[in-house]
């Protein structure tokens, strides 16, 4: 469970009883990053558990119905724009669409699987295992995500969906923050928004370990780290495996019958 308390603003909707807002997000895309500047622009705390054995869908639409009110609640994709959409709608929860280039989603969940997953019941012993086994296995066990759900979330237009770019953030949140304020219906000055954006550091953009090493976690959040972490081969399988959506997306890639450069 990860909960937030707001640091600057009270109420900052004006209302005794707000709706939710949803942070739907890619993992590893920066959702804590987003929903805690989101908290602090708005003045409601943000939730995130994920129960186990439960289906995480019906787990959302669940959580939705529970904190409908007054909380910034982040859930991963999991389900289609209809349905999603169609429950939020009826109880006036706007949304919050959150991508990153899938290639380095994908590239970070492995990473994370090799170096920091651990042992955990259940789960395959991702540190004993090579990277190409762990690609395997993350894009067999998340395929439908990668392969329909993205595409069709990219392709998504509602009044109540705001879609923000995890790369337009790093490179522009005073902008990007703008725009959510906007979405949201909120007066809030310039300074306010520099005010809470340089309260916020992207977790994991850390300087190289004391001893001179570089910091595991110093590559996380970087655009481009696909590049990095996977050989040429496997840069092409993921290029071939994500097509619909980089081409949906508007990500730059080199074609999927060509090697990746």
């Amino acid at each position: 469970m990860t909960t937030y308390q707001p640091m600057f603003r009270d109420g900052s909707l004006g209302l005794a009883v707000q709706p939710t807002i949803l942070i739907y997000a890619l993992w590893r895309s920066g959702t804590h990053w987003l929903s805690e500047m989101v908290s602090d622009l708005t003045g409601l705390p943000s939730f995130y558990h994920a129960g186990d054995g439960a289906s995480y869908a019906d787990e959302t639409l669940a959580q939705i119905n529970h904190y409908r009110e007054n909380t910034v609640l982040i859930r991963h994709l999991c389900t289609s724009p209809d349905r999603l959409l169609r429950h939020t709608e009826a109880l006036g929860i706007p949304v919050i669409l959150l991508f990153r280039d899938p290639r380095d989603v994908i590239a970070s969940q492995v990473s994370m699987r090799k170096h920091r997953e651990g042992y955990r019941p259940g789960l395959p012993p991702f540190p004993d295992m090579p990277l190409d086994a762990i690609l395997d296995w993350e894009l067999a066990q998340h395929s439908d995500v990668y392969q329909r759900l993205l595409p069709r979330w990219a392709n998504a237009a509602h009044p109540m969906l705001l879609t923000v770019r995890y790369e337009d953030l790093l490179r522009d949140v005073l902008r990007e923050l703008a725009r959510v304020a906007v979405f949201l219906n909120m007066e809030i000055s310039p300074s306010e928004i520099r005010r809470i954006a340089a309260r916020h550091v992207l977790p994991g953009l850390m300087p190289a370990a004391a001893d001179g090493r570089p910091a595991e976690s110093a590559r996380r959040g970087a655009i481009g780290d696909h590049r990095h972490q996977f050989t040429l081969a496997q840069q092409r399988r993921l290029t071939r495996f994500l097509w619909d959506a980089l081409v949906t997306l508007g990500y730059e890639c080199e074609s999927k019958d060509q090697d990746a450069g």
